[in-house]
């Protein structure tokens, strides 16, 4: 099934406590089948989301995002954080 990584992307922007101020989502091997692709964000926290501390605020978009997409475009290769977008490029 085709993800948009835009519409993930915009779903963890717009969490009503505003965790993050920018995101990043790619696919990325889930190391079960060759070829196949799921769905990771990096995420660089807001102030909210430094206040709330690096695990909940994970726990918080991930408990979010299921609530909000289908199944089948979760987070299913995880959420990192990071101190910017640029640099989670590089990573890919």
């Amino acid at each position: 099934m085709q993800v948009s990584p835009l519409e993930i992307e915009n779903s963890l922007l717009a969490h009503p406590k505003k965790l993050v101020t920018d995101v990043v989502v790619a696919g990325v091997s889930d190391g079960r089948m060759p070829g196949e692709k799921v769905p990771r964000a990096w995420v660089v926290l807001s102030d909210s989301g430094k206040m709330l501390g690096r695990n909940a605020t994970i726990r918080e978009l991930d408990a979010w995002h299921h609530e909000h997409l289908s199944k089948h475009k979760w987070l299913r290769g995880g959420i990192g954080v990071i101190n910017q977008v640029g640099f989670a490029l590089d990573l890919i």
